[in-house]
């Protein structure tokens, strides 16, 4: 075979392979445009959906800054409404504080000076108890409405408030009881904290609580004082009648009444009631020459009817040595104090006390404002007036 021919062969063979390239390239090339479409469709799909997300970010951040920004104003709201209040409750505890003191200086007739004075002992009686400032200024009110000048609420003080506390009794109950004991004994006001023991100790060594310590004491001590009794023995009968009555009222009434039939018609039953000197006996030596006489319960009703016998008898019952013992066991001793003291000595104690010292750290506070505060006060106040004219 010639050259040419073969040469023929091999281009014609050559030009069907280059074809047969030309058509696989055009192919892949095809291919190549399609991906390419398709990456170019995807990039501009990722390009949206990277915008999308950008825009989204940006709402985000802008709502993250409206609530960072809602939230810091309603905390500086919230803290300036706190604040007021607190300012509020500054001002207005001084206010009550400074209304006590008034309302005793109203009935007592307190000279600016002694004014002075009460304050100091109200604020002095707040920090030492669980009573805040105002339930002071309440005591001292009571003291002053029973007829106690300045020195003597500002000397009772302390003992009605530690009386209160012992026998879980109300302030203001507990300064007419101790106010109207001493007055009805002549007792000195110095007297106070001796009256606040024997009454705390009648607790605790009988059926006495609050409310029947003021009805025994209420009914029956006016009575036994005007027969010369004395605060203690009159208490220790008292005591052992509540026992037995389970009342105040009747314990008291009963006693009364039993004095005054002692008196009345002792002498000629026999039954002696003064000494030589003619001052009435204490009732338990009354008791012992009845008993050494012969009377027993039974004779102490039928000599002196339904009043006064059931009381009589009750004690003649009970013998003139309990009465005694009873005396004993209540006599002044720091009673009130000591359980004041313990009363105070737990966690309730200790955050009463926290609440009174910081009751009186306020007042104090709210003393150092009053001047703005009253001037404020008083432009509103005018400024309402001015309007109502109008």
């Amino acid at each position: 075979m010639s050259n040419d021919m073969v040469f023929g062969i091999r281009l014609t063979a050559d030009g069907k392979s280059l074809v047969g390239a030309v058509r696989m390239s055009k192919g892949e090339l095809q291919k190549l445009g399609n991906e390419t479409g398709r990456a170019g469709k995807a990039t501009r799909r990722l390009s949206t959906d990277t915008a999308q997300l950008e825009r989204r970010m940006r709402a985000s951040r802008a709502a993250m800054g409206l609530a960072r920004r809602a939230a810091m104003g309603l905390a500086a709201a919230y803290g300036t409404r706190q604040l007021g209040r607190a300012i509020g409750d500054v001002v207005g505890r001084f206010a009550n504080f400074q209304q006590g003191l008034l309302n005793v200086a109203s009935v007592s007739g307190a000279t600016a000076a002694e004014m002075d004075h009460l304050k100091k002992a109200a604020l002095a009686a707040a920090g030492a108890t669980r009573f805040d400032t105002t339930a002071s200024t309440a005591g001292l009110y009571a003291l002053a409405s029973a007829g106690l000048d300045v020195n003597e609420q500002i000397t009772a003080l302390i003992p009605v408030l530690n009386l209160a506390m012992a026998i879980q009794g109300e302030l203001g109950d507990s300064s007419e009881l101790v106010a109207g004991t001493l007055k009805a004994f002549g007792l000195e006001v110095s007297d106070a904290a001796r009256v606040a023991d024997v009454f705390t100790a009648s607790v605790g060594a009988s059926r006495m609580n609050a409310g029947r310590l003021q009805q025994a004491m209420r009914n029956g001590a006016p009575t036994a004082a005007a027969y010369q009794q004395s605060l203690e023995g009159t208490t220790a009968a008292l005591n052992v009648l509540v026992n037995i009555f389970g009342t105040g009222m009747r314990a008291g009434s009963g006693m009364s009444a039993m004095f005054r039939e002692l008196n009345e018609r002792g002498a000629d039953l026999g039954v002696v009631m003064k000494d030589n000197q003619g001052k009435f006996l204490p009732l338990i030596e009354i008791l012992r020459r009845m008993e050494a006489s012969g009377w027993d319960a039974t004779r102490a009703v039928q000599e002196f009817g339904a009043e006064a016998g059931p009381s009589l008898a009750i004690l003649l019952g009970q013998g003139s040595e309990a009465l005694e013992e009873m005396e004993r066991r209540i006599r002044s001793n720091g009673q009130a104090a000591t359980v004041a003291a313990k009363q105070m000595s737990g966690l309730k104690g200790d955050i009463d006390q926290m609440h009174s010292v910081f009751d009186v750290f306020v007042t104090k506070l709210g003393e150092k404002s009053e001047g703005i505060a009253s001037a404020i006060v008083q432009g509103i106040t005018q400024g309402f007036r001015n309007a109502n004219e109008n």
